[in-house]
């Protein structure tokens, strides 16, 4: 999965959330089981923010080329 699935999945979740043919315990069911999908979103975002910070630095401190910045970094 990518983060242009993770964006459908999130974007369907809420599709089914706004469903006005929802009610009671499938509304219930479908909000949490949003809520666990975002929650898990959340984390892989974060995962992506600390890989990025990661190569940033690494990057800086080798002077290579960066596959990130696509040049060789100063």
């Amino acid at each position: 999965m990518n983060l242009n699935d993770l964006n459908k999945v999130l974007f369907d979740n809420l599709n089914r959330i706004n469903n006005p043919d929802l009610s009671g315990e499938q509304l219930k069911d479908t909000i949490e089981q949003s809520k666990a999908v975002a929650s898990v979103a959340g984390q892989i975002i974060s995962l992506g923010e600390l890989a990025l910070r990661g190569q940033e630095l690494a990057c800086k401190q080798n002077k290579d080329y960066c596959r990130l910045c696509r040049r060789y970094c100063k």
